[in-house]
């Protein structure tokens, strides 16, 4: 025993002559069993992702069994990062097999019935103008691309944007715009052809020169209409209130026991949704409370429907309402839609929202997982608010059948904050272009250097958005009776928290 004491002591006194190295393994061993029990990173994913990060960008997941029977190569840090911090495989595999589907999924080209659009115009060439960067022929927007310009992506690119006009110029310069600056100076042909696209086979512009082409939008159509009294000669007006009631709070309590008193025109939905912040499932969530509306509770005698919140306080009376809406029912338009636009460039909105991104709502939250490749010719994307007012016709519309319907929808189930840009995009490139109109009867209080500060996050989410402030005292001139009546008709006021 002595003897076996004197070697324990030897051997500690050896040890303690390296004490950081041990602390190092001990530490080590212990976080690592740790992780290993717990099952938080697949160290399959994590080694693939520094991979990535050191050299190549593509890989081959061979135990992947979700694409066909065959091999998938998943290429790009964001789906690697995103699989790295994934808890569960259930997740893994839906973001492996949305990688590997995404592109035959989207369809080359949609039609677009928009009455404001010609496709027999989309790539027509305008001409060759002279063009500095003090007095831009086109002034909307400006793209550069280094690696894939020509003239049919970059009218694509504008097309997308809602844009009338594009132009190619320098090699990797595209610009949008719809109308040309005055005093626009046209330049012989051979002015355009000086710089070659990337693909070797077309000219893209000149130094100073910029080549035009149509998209195929030949307006914007958007109607504004200003607050009217109420009329009792009109004709009624039927509207369906769609409630989203977020968390287990006394407000779902109240609904099911009004719906147990024996209410007929109150139904609360079995179906729960998780329907978290920029959620793909908000979408689904609308269009199931539609369908389930028209088909299973055969309600359809009513003529709007208006998704509110438990958050939502009326400014005008429901007269006022009613009136407003009925004075957009006809035999002509069926009732007209009213969606509040972002109000400002398209193609910074497009980017804003993530649009060009795939994302997979798992594990209570939004993943960004590629870059979104294609998009669907001939289609402009457009979006704003997700507080919407939409008629009964065009609801059945939404859920329909149909080529652009159906396949917007499964564009969409892959978007950040879909109801924010969905609808707005079916009307956009639909007979129903012509029947939007500007506002979504919602007053919100937008500051946006106040509610949109996301610089300190981007390292630690995959996406983030602004948020509208509270209403203070200050802000009360902005919801009284006299400002709401003398401005486009604004029925609701959304209070994101309380009134200071």
């Amino acid at each position: 025993l002595v003897e076996g004491c004197a070697c324990m002591g030897l051997l500690m006194r050896r040890l303690c002559s390296w004490p950081k190295l041990v602390s190092a393994v001990v530490v080590l061993l212990f976080f690592g069993n740790l992780i290993l029990m717990a099952g938080l990173i697949d160290w399959h994913l994590a080694v693939q992702l520094i991979a990535n990060k050191s050299g190549g960008n593509k890989w081959s997941d061979e135990n992947n069994d979700d694409t066909n029977g065959s091999s998938c190569n998943l290429s790009g840090e964001m789906l690697a990062s995103a699989l790295a911090r994934m808890r569960t495989a259930e997740c893994r595999s839906a973001a492996r097999r949305i990688v590997c589907s995404i592109d035959q999924q989207t369809p080359d080209s949609l039609p677009n019935s928009c009455p404001a659009y010609d496709d027999t115009q989309h790539t027509e060439y305008v001409g060759c103008f002279r063009d500095s960067p003090n007095h831009r022929v086109l002034s909307g927007h400006y793209y550069k691309f280094r690696t894939y310009n020509s003239p049919t992506y970059c009218v694509n690119m504008c097309l997308r944007a809602g844009y009338r006009y594009a132009g190619v110029e320098f090699y990797d310069e595209c610009f949008c715009g719809d109308v040309f600056v005055s005093s626009v100076i046209s330049l012989p042909e051979s002015a355009c052809l000086q710089y070659v696209c990337n693909n070797r086979s077309l000219f893209c512009g000149g130094y100073n020169a910029v080549a035009v082409y149509k998209t195929g939008v030949t307006a914007k159509p958007l109607l504004i209409v200003n607050y009217t009294e109420s009329d009792d000669s009109l004709n009624n007006v039927q509207i369906l209130f769609l409630l989203q009631l977020n968390g287990r709070n006394t407000r779902q309590g109240l609904v099911a026991a009004i719906r147990s008193a024996g209410f007929e025109n109150v139904h609360l939905m079995d179906k729960r949704y998780a329907t978290i912040w920029a959620g793909a499932t908000l979408l689904s969530m609308v269009l199931d409370v539609l369908e389930t509306t028209l088909y299973s509770l055969k309600w359809t005698t009513w003529d709007f429907v208006l998704n509110l919140s438990e958050s939502d306080f009326p400014l005008l009376s429901m007269a006022e309402l009613e009136t407003h809406l009925a004075r957009h029912i006809s035999a002509l338009n069926k009732g007209r839609i009213f969606l509040s636009s972002h109000g400002y460039d398209t193609a910074r909105f497009i980017q804003k929202q993530g649009l060009e991104y795939v994302f997979l709502q798992c594990e209570d939250r939004m993943w960004r997982i590629m870059k979104r490749r294609k998009f669907p010719r001939s289609i402009r994307l457009d979006g704003g608010s997700d507080w919407v007012v939409l008629s009964r016709d065009f609801v059945l519309y939404a859920l329909s059948d149909e080529e652009l319907p159906r396949s917007l929808r499964q564009f969409f189930s892959n978007v950040l904050l879909p109801v924010e840009s969905f609808f707005h995009t079916l009307a956009a490139n639909s007979k129903y272009c012509a029947q939007t109109v500007k506002g979504n009867l919602h007053v919100t209080n937008w500051m946006r250097r106040q509610g949109c500060r996301c610089v300190m996050l981007k390292e630690i989410v995959d996406w983030c958005g602004c948020s509208p402030l509270v209403f203070r005292s200050s802000d009360i001139f902005k919801i009284t009776i006299e400002v709401r009546a003398s401005k486009k008709m604004q029925i609701f006021q959304e209070f994101s928290y309380r009134l200071i």
